[in-house]
Parts: C-alpha cells; structure tokens; sequence
C-alpha cells in the first residue's frame, strides 16, 4: 500500500488511520513518503515492512541510510532525476534494496514532489488525484 502524501496540519489523524488500517490488513509492505508518518509507522507497528516511496526524494545513499537506520525501510523506490552512474554509486553504499521510478509521461514536479502542479492548479495533485489536471492544462501557438 502506498502512502505518497504529506499530512496536512490538522489532519494528521487521516493519515496515522490509514497506516492502521495498511497494518491490519496485513499488506506486505508500506510505501510512506513522510518520515513523520514512518517513524509513526515504526513505533507503531514495528514489524511492518517499510518502503521509502519515490515522494521522499531520496537522491542519496546518506538519505537511504538515514531512513533505514531511523525507520527501518528496508527498499528505498527513487527518482528518474539521478543517473544510471549515480543510481550505481547509491546502491553500492546502502543495503536497502533499491527500486527507480520511471515515470510514464512528462509531469511538473519538484523533485519528486508536485509541488509546481499543486501551485499553478490551486489543487494538491496528491489530494485531488491528478497531476496537472486537464481543465488547467492549456497549449497555444505562436510565431
């Protein structure tokens, strides 16, 4: 089960449940993007197995090693914006097993972030459902 988003102030509540409800369901792992929610998950549910999702920009080995030594993830899913040496250099210096997200079309994001669709649509892409979504998508042509 994947969590990609990021609590909202206040609602912090919405997210602990679903992490619950991913543990008592019995799913065979977590992917969880917030480190809040998975130092939650692993205080919580210690023998949960923990991905870090493609959401946490982890770009780095220091960042993967942070996560495995502080929460336990044991895979790491990172973005398409490292290259194949460097996707090399990270696995050689993590045990974590290591997954890329290779993304299926050319989205606005931010480091594995949707930060710049939630800004130009006024609508949290991880909220809402889609990123830049149609309605908000225009193409004109000029000289």
């Amino acid at each position: 089960m994947a969590i990609n988003t990021y609590p909202q102030s206040g609602r912090i509540a919405e997210w602990h449940a679903a992490i619950d409800a991913a543990a008592d369901l019995g799913v065979d792992a977590l992917i969880v993007a917030d480190i809040g929610l998975l130092a939650y998950a692993r205080n919580r549910h210690p023998d949960l197995n923990l991905h870090m999702s493609v959401q946490g920009s982890a770009t780095n080995h220091e960042a993967v090693e942070f996560c495995r030594r502080e929460f336990g993830i044991r895979r790491a899913v990172i973005p398409r914006v490292l290259t194949l040496s460097q996707v090399e250099q990270l696995i050689r210096h993590t045990e974590v097993e290591i997954e890329v997200f290779g993304f299926g079309s050319l989205c606005v994001m931010n480091e594995g972030r949707c930060w710049l669709s939630s800004h130009a649509t006024g609508e949290s892409p991880n909220t809402h459902g889609a990123c830049s979504p149609a309605p908000w998508v225009r193409w004109e042509e000029d000289d």
